[in-house]
């Protein structure tokens, strides 16, 4: 009987630690980018002395899990301003710091992807490091642009009244 309320006492702590844990774990911020545009991420944190801080940019593409893949693990992208994968040109990274008061610093990053493709779909994780941890999360979800043709229709002003126009669009969404 002993083993048995002790083996209670312990599994009753793991769901209390995983129930702490979950609530640490931040939301995803939803973010939609147009196939071909630039998007740009960005996270502030405060801190009392800007040499001190570390922030770190992660990416986790969620279509491996999508594909049946073996579990994607989070990429580095950035420590600080410094690239981490100098091959890939289109990312870039800007900081800024600005004086709060006398004693906070406010630490701006901002990540911009440039020409978003499909497989930029994913998790993104913006984490300061010191003094202490914070977390910025993004889930971008990528959607094909809408071509509308005709761009343009001139009625000549004479005859403005004697058409009927009806236009439709119909939007495909591959992330059903």
């Amino acid at each position: 009987m002993y083993i048995r309320g002790q083996f209670f006492d312990i599994w009753l702590l793991v769901i209390l630690i995983n129930c702490i844990n979950a609530e640490r774990r931040p939301v995803p911020k939803r973010v939609t980018a147009e196939y071909g545009s630039d998007l740009s991420l960005s996270c502030t944190f405060q801190n009392q002395d800007s040499d001190d801080t570390i922030v770190q940019w992660l990416f986790q593409n969620v279509t491996d899990s999508i594909h049946h893949k073996p579990k994607s693990h989070w990429r580095p992208l950035f420590l600080n301003t410094q690239s981490l994968i100098p091959r890939e040109t289109r990312y870039s990274i800007q900081q800024k710091i600005r004086q709060i008061n006398q004693t906070f610093l406010d630490h701006t990053t901002i990540l911009t992807l440039s020409k978003v493709t499909n497989s930029d779909e994913g998790l993104y994780m913006c984490k300061s490091l010191l003094p202490r941890t914070i977390q910025m999360t993004y889930q971008v979800r990528v959607i094909q642009s809408l071509d509308i043709n005709p761009k343009q229709i001139f009625i000549p002003p004479n005859e403005i009244g004697q058409y009927s126009i009806q236009l439709n669009c119909i939007l495909k969404d591959n992330h059903t």
